[in-house]
């Protein structure tokens, strides 16, 4: 760090959001522990990420029989611990609240604002449920999954459906406003 300050503390422009410590932290990173730059694996790390949460989607809509409805993100470790699938989580402690809670936030990740998520063949629906709390007092909001095999040639005929209906009323329009 001295040489960071006798040098005026200089800066190596870094993509993050507190660009003066990340900059300050880049230079430092590179110029003095010769490391790569500071940001350098974060799109792959977030990248991985992402793949683990869809291979694990994947092997756990494979695992269930057939559709299953209201799957809370206990019950998806809970069947993934049976089914020997591996978790996209930290299990480290055996800390089940907190395997739940990490799971939750992928998941939330990963849908953002809709409720319907497509991941390697399956199309999963996100539910809004109350479920009582395990002491007794009150209740409490949380969300269930429903796994749904995708069918290919239903989801080629609905898009061609759409296809030739737009295309149909696109010419009609386009007739009627020619000859009109």
């Amino acid at each position: 760090m001295g040489s960071w300050a006798l040098d005026s503390m200089p800066q190596l422009d870094c993509p993050h959001p507190q660009r003066e410590w990340a900059s300050s932290m880049n230079w430092i990173i590179q110029r003095i522990f010769g490391l790569p730059p500071l940001m350098e694996t974060h799109a792959d790390s977030r990248r991985e990420k992402d793949t683990s949460l869809s291979g694990f989607l994947t092997d756990l809509g494979d695992s269930l029989p057939g559709q299953r409805d209201c799957l809370t993100v206990g019950d998806m470790i809970s069947h993934a611990e049976s089914a020997k699938i591996r978790l996209p989580v930290n299990t480290r402690g055996n800390q089940a609240k907190g395997s739940q809670l990490q799971l939750g936030t992928l998941l939330s990740q990963a849908f953002g604002d809709r409720n319907t998520l497509e991941v390697n063949g399956y199309t999963i629906d996100r539910s809004p449920i109350r479920l009582p709390r395990p002491d007794g007092n009150g209740y409490f909001d949380s969300r269930t999954y429903r796994f749904r095999k995708t069918d290919v040639a239903t989801t080629a005929t609905t898009a061609t459906t759409a296809t030739t209906a737009t295309t149909a009323t696109t010419a009609t329009t386009a007739t009627t406003a020619t000859t009109g």
